[in-house]
């Protein structure tokens, strides 16, 4: 996966809720927070692509922790293939 989501703690959250429960919270809301069409890897040997990924990791973590969902998802095209090698 991608070294940068490993360092920021969220590829094991993204594993281990999945078989957890759904429940309401006391109040009776559930919060979801959708991330979408992040793209990672981009311009991977470039200057650009490794410092966006990096950045976008820090706002993903940002996210998560000022709006506390109840469940995260992610959806859309979360990685680049243009620069897949044969």
């Amino acid at each position: 996966f991608l070294p940068g989501a490993m360092r920021a703690g969220l590829w094991c959250q993204a594993v281990c809720f999945a078989s957890a429960a759904l429940r309401l919270r006391d109040d009776g809301t559930f919060r979801v927070v959708q991330f979408a069409d992040l793209h990672f890897g981009e311009n991977e040997d470039g200057t650009w692509g490794p410092k966006q990924d990096l950045e976008s990791l820090a706002l993903l973590r940002e996210v998560i922790k000022l709006e506390d969902p109840d469940l995260v998802v992610f959806t859309g095209d979360q990685l680049t293939g243009n620069n897949i090698r044969s």
